[in-house]
């Protein structure tokens, strides 16, 4: 941009005159030289684009600017930038790098609106600009570059970029660049001092001379916002004088700021060599390779690779790697065997790899990764693009569809003998409930140990976990208490006087084991074995039964009878009182009998007593009082 606005400034600046040129009409449109007519409604001669000739006069064209004073040096540089203020007609800026009023040689800027083909003239006085913008300080230079920077803040106006190369903000000749948003033209004004720009770029030190060549190179991202490049020629950064070259991208209006330090633009290119004066001249490039991206020219005029001073012009054809977005999966843990492949790619050629192993199809995004088990898995994009560029993206995920295990400790499969239960467990739930079944309406929070007091019966005991993803396990267990003694039943002997020394001994019950002793003789419970004779001398005896079920239920059964073998006593009338003690689902309940004794036989206590034995065997209840007393 700035070689081709030298040129125009050599070749179309006649004492500080800027010509505009409009197609002239010829009167002969068949052959002959070109002739001018004037044309009386627009005051303009005009000619046939198809009728172009060498060595047309500037002092016959449409329109000239002239600049305001000595020396302004206006039209140093030139550009179209545009339609700025959104008319319909694009606009043109004049730089007049010398001019003074801001200062000595501080420079000024001038913008000329579009307009009507009729309202163009000759000789125009830059002071008659639309707009102008004025050096912050003397040597500035500014307007030394000027250019359209497109639309940088994408708001539907065309903006403009300025160079100052001499501003010193930044260090001695650091330069600065100033960019102006576009408007509407009632919020544009003459004289405008360019510390009030929109935005700033400061030179990084020394010399740099930042700004001796600006221009839009377009939208080198594809984010919707032009872009601009600043030249710094001056720029040492790979060897004194070598050069650099400073890309900015466009972003919304809020996010430019003045006094920008230029080692913070979004990207940059230095020389070669020393006195390379690379950003000598910078421009857009258009489209070269029609790849979708605005390229970039870079000219460093001092390089000597092709001899001294030979010079070198760059080509950078700006470049973005494919985006590679996987939104589902995720980095997490999945309750569920099917997961939804949900991705974006902005382009290239893509390829699939499942748990490592590549696809031979490519999935569309919302496909369905279906029957997964249980574990790690990873997804993994592979996108290359035009340039054989590879560029990966790997999700890893986990697959969790595993109930908790619940082991439950307490209580066991089988049969307690006790109505107070322990509840424990082992797992690896993150919380746990339970219920049993017709006892509790609710679950039931469980605790580390927890103690149920149940009556007797058969019961069904349901645990639950669910661990941090939300799967949830399960036990059970049915277990039984049964707290009842077994029955216990004396037949013989009885609670009465024998006359003989021998004794059958028998029992009825349901235990499923005995044992006996009798008080004051057995030292040793002793085995019983059915219908057992066992002899005893005269006296009282106490005969305890003793019998237990399969759980350990135990009952005991006691009696008492007398031996009394003495014939004389036997032969009297004599009243005996004795007691027989008895265990009913587990209440120990005394009998009183008194029994008459006649001739040593017992009528009436014998029958009274074998009608309770029938009574008992039976499971007849007792009487209110447990007491039984059997009179002559």
């Amino acid at each position: 941009m700035i070689v081709i606005s030298c040129l125009i400034a050599f070749f179309f600046i006649l004492e500080g005159i800027i010509s505009f040129y409009h197609p002239l009409v010829s009167n002969n449109e068949t052959s002959g030289p070109i002739s001018f007519i004037k044309d009386e409604t627009t005051k303009f001669p005009q000619l046939s684009a198809s009728e172009w000739n060498m060595d047309i006069n500037l002092g016959k064209v449409n329109a000239s600017f002239i600049g305001e004073k000595s020396e302004d040096v206006s039209g140093w540089a030139v550009a179209g930038v545009g339609d700025v203020n959104n008319d319909g007609y694009d606009d043109i800026i004049i730089g007049a790098t010398s001019n003074n009023e801001g200062g000595e040689n501080a420079g000024k800027t001038y913008l000329i609106f579009g307009r009507s083909t009729a309202l163009w003239q000759m000789d125009i006085n830059l002071s008659e600009a639309d707009v102008s913008f004025i050096g912050e300080d003397s040597h500035d230079n500014s307007g030394f570059a000027v250019a359209g920077a497109g639309d940088v803040n994408n708001d539907g106006y065309d903006d403009i970029v300025i160079g100052a190369s001499g501003d010193e903000e930044g260090g001695n000749d650091a330069g600065q660049t100033y960019l102006i948003l576009g408007r509407p033209t009632n919020q544009w004004q003459i004289d405008i001092d360019l510390a009030e720009a929109n935005a700033s770029f400061i030179g990084e030190d020394n010399l740099y001379n930042s700004g001796n060549a600006v221009a839009s190179v377009g939208d080198t991202n594809k984010d919707g916002f032009d872009d601009i490049i600043i030249g710094a020629r001056g720029s040492w950064e790979a060897g004194s004088g070598s050069g650099q070259a400073y890309l900015i991208l466009g972003r919304p209006t809020n996010q430019w700021r003045v006094d920008t330090d230029l080692s913070e633009a979004n990207a940059s290119f230095i020389g070669e060599d020393n006195y390379d004066a690379a950003g000598w001249a910078v421009a857009g490039a258009g489209d070269v390779n029609n790849d979708g991206f605005a390229d970039i020219l870079i000219s460093a005029s001092g390089d000597e690779e092709g001899g001294e001073k030979a010079g070198q012009t760059y080509l950078i054809l700006p470049y973005i790697p494919p985006k590679i977005n996987i939104t589902s999966p995720i980095n997490t843990i999945y309750r569920q065997k099917n997961i939804t492949l949900t991705y974006t790619v902005s382009n290239g050629k893509i390829t699939f790899y499942i748990d490592g192993i590549r696809n031979t199809t490519i999935l569309p995004s919302g496909s369905i990764l279906s029957n997964l088990l249980d574990g790690i898995h990873n997804v993994t994009l592979v996108v290359v693009d035009q340039g054989e560029n590879v560029y990966i993206n790997t999700i890893i995920f986990t697959l969790d569809n595993t109930p908790p295990i619940i082991t439950i400790n307490s209580p066991t499969p089988g049969t307690y003998t006790t109505n107070i239960i322990t509840l424990s467990l082992f797992g690896g739930s993150n919380h746990y409930w339970y219920y049993i079944e017709d006892v509790d309406t609710t679950n039931q929070t469980w605790t580390a140990i927890t103690d149920r007091a149940l009556s007797d019966g058969i019961y069904t005991l349901h645990v639950y976990g669910n661990d941090s993803i939300g799967n949830e396990g399960h036990a059970s267990v049915i277990f039984s208490i049964d707290t009842t003694p077994p029955n216990l039943v004396i037949d013989s002997p009885l609670p009465m006087i024998y006359t003989t020394n021998t004794i059958n001994m028998n029992f009825s019950g349901n235990a499923d084991n005995y044992w006996y002793y009798i008080e004051s003789i057995d030292d040793t419970n002793q085995s019983w074995n059915e219908l057992m004779n066992r002899t005893f001398s005269d006296g009282t005896f106490i005969l305890h039964v003793y019998g237990n079920d399969s759980v350990g239920n135990e009952a005991v059964v006691s009696v008492t009878f007398t031996i009394n073998t003495n014939t004389t006593t036997n032969t009297q009338d004599s009243k005996i009182t004795t007691s027989i003690t008895r265990n009913i689902g587990g209440d120990e309940i005394v009998l009183i009998l008194s029994t008459s004794i006649l001739g040593g036989l017992s009528f009436i206590g014998v029958l009274s007593l074998i009608i309770r034995r029938e009574l008992l065997k039976k499971g007849e209840e007792l009487p209110p009082d447990n007491l039984l007393s059997l009179d002559e």
